[in-house]
């Protein structure tokens, strides 16, 4: 699988990769393109949802962090 950056696609450095994985999972949703902080409000996850538990994993390995 060829990413866009592979393949010179992309028009974000890759320090802004991580925002550029989020918006595009927020453009997928029921709303898509929602801000960030409106999709927070609007509790598109749910912070006991199996989902946000799966996004919190994925935060911790992507920023190496400790358990919180």
């Amino acid at each position: 699988m060829l990413y866009i950056e592979q393949l010179g696609l992309n028009r974000y450095t890759l320090i802004h990769y991580p925002k550029a994985l989020i918006h595009t999972w927020l453009a997928w949703q029921e709303t898509p393109a929602m801000p960030m902080e409106q999709a927070i409000t609007a509790q598109v996850l749910s912070y006991n949802a199996e989902i946000a538990n799966k996004v919190v994993e994925w935060l911790k390995r992507l920023f190496e962090l400790a358990d919180v």
